[in-house]
């Protein structure tokens, strides 16, 4: 078993982990910071940066996750990027849209240091927007 593979698995472990944190205001209360610091441990052991121009902002989101292919960006435009986040999501088809907002808190924060605000577009296959954030350059 190479690491791709192995960090893939533990990605989808985490994505089991978290949507049970998820799953109701009640356990939020501790998935929430659960969320946020899986998503500053991704940032450091990958290295995630703050990125101004949109093309870099979306390609340092995707650096973010086991592989491009479960996040491709599908345009960019009007300094906008489009991605699908194609990962086995636990919420789809569970109609628990509040469950599945507070599980995107993990992408958000990662958003947050590389700079861009993220925006759910459709959340059936998780179309997402990301759009350059004034304040790129704040320290969280």
């Amino acid at each position: 078993m190479n690491i791709n593979t192995i960090n893939k698995h533990l990605f989808n472990r985490l994505i089991l982990v978290t949507h049970w944190l998820t799953e109701s205001e009640l356990r939020n209360l501790v998935g929430k910071p659960v969320s946020r610091a899986l998503a500053v441990a991704t940032l450091k052991m990958k290295g995630g940066k703050s990125r101004d121009v949109i093309d870099e902002i979306a390609q340092e989101w995707q650096k973010m996750f086991p592989s491009k292919k479960m996040v491709p960006i599908t345009k960019i435009e009007n300094n906008i990027a489009y991605a699908e986040i194609r990962t086995h999501c636990p919420y789809r088809g569970s109609r628990n849209v509040n469950g599945c907002y507070r599980m995107m808190e993990y992408d958000r924060r990662l958003m947050e240091t590389i700079g861009a605000e993220l925006v759910v577009i459709r959340s059936r296959n998780v179309n997402l927007k990301m759009t350059p954030n004034d304040n790129a350059n704040l320290t969280h």
